[in-house]
């Protein structure tokens, strides 16, 4: 089970996960669960590199504000309910980490939208 907190001073719900670096290092990095991304996972370019992940082509990708910019696209591995999982992460400075909906598929989410609030995503 993966657990996240809801923040109701920012609206926002947090899922805590951890990333594994290319030499097999764990790096803990909180997200931003976002109904509105479809991708798997959206990092900073810091993120990438200091996870050792080399590009892998770029996309283009309309943004929230309806902007259409292209974007890197790295493959990086994450822990997913204890297990190593091979996702895509999407490169954009502009905004925080990102969870997308792609990596909740076939997830059951239970939202508790109080402040302070658990948010726990388990497999279906």
């Amino acid at each position: 089970m993966i657990v996240g907190t809801y923040l109701l001073d920012r609206s926002e719900i947090t899922v805590e996960l951890e990333m594994v670096t290319v030499s097999g290092a764990r790096i803990p990095v909180t997200t931003i669960l976002d109904t509105g991304f479809t991708g798997f996972l959206m990092l900073s370019k810091e993120q990438v590199q200091e996870l050792g992940a080399a590009p892998v082509d770029l996309r283009e990708m309309e943004l929230a504000d309806g902007t259409i910019r292209p974007v890197a696209r790295y493959e990086i591995t994450l822990l997913w309910d204890g297990r190593p999982k091979t996702v895509f992460a999407l490169v954009n400075d502009a905004t925080k980490p990102l969870l997308g909906m792609k990596l909740l598929h076939r997830s059951l989410v239970t939202l508790e939208l109080v402040s302070g609030g658990s948010i726990t995503i388990e497999r279906a």
